[in-house]
């Protein structure tokens, strides 16, 4: 037999309460993410050392970079990330744009390993790293600033200016 209208109401309403409860976890595990704000690492950043960019391409109006994103290292492996260097290094990239979530969990150990892998492959100053959300993960911001400083700033390489914004 057929529902009543009064039962396919309750089974509507009960779908929206397990909806409404899904995304208020959801809006929950999001917030916690991390322990700093925008605001925060935007103020600290004003008295950070920028990323100290040392390229000076040989024509400076062609030059060629790589641009890396959401590596997510964690506990160290840097495996996919060297090979993306030995790529660039055979390229002849004059630099590397990290894009943000170079750390899976904001851990120093994550941003030690891919700053390790950058000089390996003669790129220790050839480098401009943007903040992403992974990287801010609970005290990453702590960390982050530590190895690569200034979550914004700008550089300039040959006749080109690179804006770089806080966008975690």
């Amino acid at each position: 037999m057929g529902d009543t209208r009064i039962e396919k109401t309750i089974r509507q309403n009960r779908k929206i309460a397990r909806c409404a409860r899904f995304l208020w976890v959801c809006l929950i595990v999001v917030a916690c993410g991390s322990n700093s704000s925008w605001e925060q690492r935007f103020k600290e950043s004003v008295n950070l050392p920028m990323p100290n960019l040392s390229v000076s391409p040989a024509d400076p109006d062609v030059f060629s970079f790589a641009m890396v994103g959401d590596l997510h290292v964690g506990g160290g492996d840097t495996s996919r990330f060297r090979q993306i260097l030995q790529a660039a290094q055979s390229e002849g990239d004059s630099f590397i744009v990290l894009l943000g979530d170079i750390s899976d969990k904001g851990e120093l150990e994550s941003f030690e390993a891919v700053q390790t892998a950058l000089q390996d492959f003669g790129y220790q100053n050839k480098v401009l790293p943007l903040l992403g959300n992974h990287d801010i993960f609970g005290d990453g911001w702590q960390e982050y600033k530590k190895i690569w400083g200034a979550s914004h700033y700008t550089a300039v390489v040959g006749n080109s200016r690179f804006i770089v914004l806080d966008t975690a």
